[in-house]
């Protein structure tokens, strides 16, 4: 093991980003935000507003919920839009009279066009909020796996939790500090072992990775010394035969 299934983790980081921003992306070329998204006072107004190309790009349109945000803060009235108009003129057809049949142009409520506004805001802070926590997830995931000193220190955390890493200090010296924390991370884990067991500590928690970091780094100084330790010893006499069996079939994975 590598680094594989750290790109390949990243990778699928970048991909939710993208995802979050090209949501975003086709609700406005859809809908067909412009600039003129709010309907404008004033008759002539409207006029120049159906005039205006539509398809034009905007980057306004991209920032309509902050302006729907600006109008309830500034304790305006919600802005209407010309993408979901409240009222519209319809034709209301009257009574039958002789000779022929008449019909009146009146303004028409759409109540189910402020419903779907509402959906709307919701979805457009929804994607922008997870677009965001993509990206701080993203960044804090390259900066977890692209410095060695806090992996190393991540690693060192368990092990003194073990209380191992005054025995690997003094181990280290005779043999040249073959069983070093910075040997043991670099060698034998390397980003992939760091990365599951972060993964292990966040979904299964502390204890259960500490035990996972005790089980490889036990491993891990037989494999260099060749010999069984007198820690190793008397653990293998008070554990059963099936503790040690799982003890390999970890150790079998971050070979």
């Amino acid at each position: 093991m590598g680094t594989c299934l750290v790109w390949s983790y990243l990778a699928l980081k970048v991909i939710m980003i993208l995802n979050a921003a090209l949501q975003l992306h086709l609700i406005q070329i859809f809908l067909g935000f412009t600039g003129h998204y709010i309907i404008p006072q004033s008759m002539d107004s409207v006029m120049q507003a159906k005039s205006h190309d539509l398809t034009e790009k905007n980057e306004q349109g991209y920032l309509f919920g902050w302006a729907v945000v600006s109008y309830i803060r500034s304790g305006r009235e919600w802005p209407e839009t010309l993408l979901f108009p409240r009222v519209a003129y319809c034709r209301v057809p009257s009574i039958r009279l002789v000779g022929g049949e008449n019909a009146y142009t009146a303004q028409c409520a759409l109540p189910i066009n402020m419903l779907n506004e509402k959906i709307y805001i919701f979805l457009w802070f929804w994607i922008l909020f997870l677009l965001s926590m993509g990206i701080l997830s993203f960044v804090l995931w390259i900066f977890r796996t692209a410095s060695p000193f806090h992996r190393h220190r991540y690693i060192a955390r368990y092990l003194r939790v073990c209380k191992l890493e005054d025995e690997m200090r003094r181990r280290s010296e005779p043999t040249g500090g073959t069983t070093s924390v910075k040997n043991f991370v670099d060698d034998y884990l390397r980003q992939d072992g760091v990365f599951l067991i972060r993964m292990v500590a966040i979904n299964v928690g502390h204890v259960m990775a500490t035990d996972v970091v005790e089980a490889i780094w036990q491993s891990y100084r037989e494999k260099v010394e060749g010999s069984t330790s007198p820690l190793t010893t008397s653990s293998s006499l008070d554990k059963p035969s099936a503790p040690q069996e799982k003890i390999r079939k970890i150790d079998v994975g971050f070979v």
